[in-house]
């Protein structure tokens, strides 16, 4: 027995009439199918006021245990993200590009300056085809959106066109615009690495030159045509470091001398022999410049730093690129995405062969030992070989 028939069968003991009792007729079982049913409704009623307007009776509906509820349920589309900007005209000036869309005009200046993701500065001018004396134009970075309502409002007021087209071109733009960043951030990051391709007759002419007997001989006649006087083995050894920027291991060379001796002159010399796209010169070098060399390729080119002391800051990196043949870097630096700091990588391929020049007694030691050191003849007989030529 439970309470409720304890409660039932109990007997009124008050005074005046006694209560009516009430017997339940149906079932437990019935009343709380009652009860799902509420929940189910309620629930349905506010799935219902959510909805913005009806869908197709292919909606999945809610099942309960006596009734079927069908809310309604408005699907939304997620917008696609995959434009067609090749479809966006951009007619190319010389200063600055056009992009038309509809009978609006859109003049962009400054593309150039945009080398990093975090921005997209340019200098916008806008216009229609039927009135091209009124127009609109501003500074503005596509990447702000707070400054873009601005733009938007003032340029549609200035044209007479809704809000919603200027809002709409300038999205198209806008993803135009970083497509074109994108080449032009990938053209400059690229390592500039030229190659030549030789005609059948300058092939022909330079397998004859590798092929004759007498090679050394005219190789040190057309030194001599360049007005150097002696210094002969000097020059030949400076050549064929020059070349071995070809091999796996590359040389390096260190032309030692007291002032105005002639250390230029001579590598100057076997660089006018070089191809123009096979070195790179420089006056002098800062102590990380090499590592972030990035944009210039040093791969088998010959390198070339008329000082050996404008480059003492940079002899580490020197002497890794010549042991190593490539240089790497963990540096810090922003997210452009998130704007925390992280590591950047960056990596300088070698091998490339060395040419330098010092006044100085001693140099770095360690840097000596990877490079051939060859003194400049100072004697009077040359000095005196040199007049003679001269006159």
């Amino acid at each position: 027995m439970n309470l409720g028939d304890l409660i039932r069968k109990a007997r009124f003991m008050g005074s005046g009439t006694a209560p009516e009792i009430t017997t339940v007729s149906e079932p437990v079982e019935v009343v709380r199918e009652q009860v799902k049913s509420e929940e189910a409704d309620e629930i349905a009623q506010n799935v219902s006021l959510l909805a913005a307007e009806p869908v197709s009776d292919e909606t999945p509906a809610l099942a309960t245990s006596e009734a079927t509820v069908t809310p309604r349920l408005k699907l939304v589309e997620t917008p696609s993200t995959s434009i067609d900007t090749a479809s966006i005209p951009v007619e190319a000036f010389a200063d600055g590009i056009v992009i038309t869309i509809g009978d609006r005009h859109y003049r962009i200046r400054g593309m150039e300056k945009n080398t990093s993701w975090e921005r997209l500065a340019v200098n916008l001018t806008v216009w229609r085809a039927a009135d091209p004396l009124t127009r609109h134009q501003a500074n503005v970075d596509l990447c702000d959106g707070e400054k873009r309502p601005k733009l938007i409002k003032a340029a549609a007021a200035e044209l007479g066109v809704s809000e919603d087209v200027i809002k709409r071109d300038l999205n198209r733009i806008h993803l135009k615009l970083e497509e074109l960043q994108k080449e032009q951030i990938e053209r400059a990051t690229k390592p500039k690495d030229e190659e030549v391709v030789l005609s059948a007759a300058e092939e022909a002419e330079s397998m004859e030159l590798l092929t004759a007997p007498n090679l050394i001989v005219r190789i040190r006649e057309a030194f001599r045509r360049l007005g150097i006087v002696g210094e002969e083995t000097n020059l030949l050894v400076i050549f064929l470091v020059v070349i071995s920027r070809l091999l796996r291991k590359p040389l390096g060379v260190i032309v030692q001398s007291s002032s105005a001796a002639g250390k230029t002159t001579l590598l100057d010399a076997v660089l006018s022999c070089t191809p123009a796209e096979a070195f790179l010169r420089y006056s002098a070098l800062t102590a990380q410049a090499l590592f972030y060399l990035t944009n210039v390729s040093l791969r088998h080119k010959v390198l070339c730093i008329r000082e050996e002391k404008g480059a003492r800051g940079a002899t580490e990196p020197l002497k890794l690129l010549l042991s190593d043949g490539e240089l790497t870097i963990a540096s810090t630096g922003k997210d452009p995405m998130t704007g925390k700091l992280i590591a950047h990588e960056y990596r300088v391929e070698g091998p490339d062969a060395l040419l330098t020049t010092s006044t100085a007694v001693e140099v770095d030691e360690e840097l000596e030992n990877r490079c051939i050191t060859l003194a400049i003849d100072e004697s009077r007989e040359q000095t005196q070989r040199i007049h003679r030529q001269q006159r």
